[in-house]
């Protein structure tokens, strides 16, 4: 998940962006906080439910793609320095 990141951070900047979760809809400015926000029992359990979800629908784990669940994203306008 961290190369992941960290490859989507060049495409941003760094002094505007947010990490973001799409599981969970989580956002935060710090990938610290992200990556404690991945260990957590409510992400873990959101994970667990679409891992299930992608069983059922015959998809192999290896078909699971980072890309659609964390994001690296510029901040709005509007939040910058907020």
């Amino acid at each position: 998940m961290l190369w992941h990141l960290q490859k989507h951070e060049s495409a941003v900047n760094p002094e505007s962006c947010y990490y973001y979760c799409a599981l969970c809809d989580y956002s935060t400015k710090v990938k610290l906080n992200l990556v404690q926000h991945v260990r957590s029992v409510k992400h873990q359990q959101t994970e667990g439910l679409r891992k299930l979800q992608l069983h059922q629908q015959g998809l192999a784990p290896e078909e699971d793609n980072l890309g659609e669940v964390f994001f690296v994203k510029d901040c709005p306008p509007n939040e910058l320095g907020e």
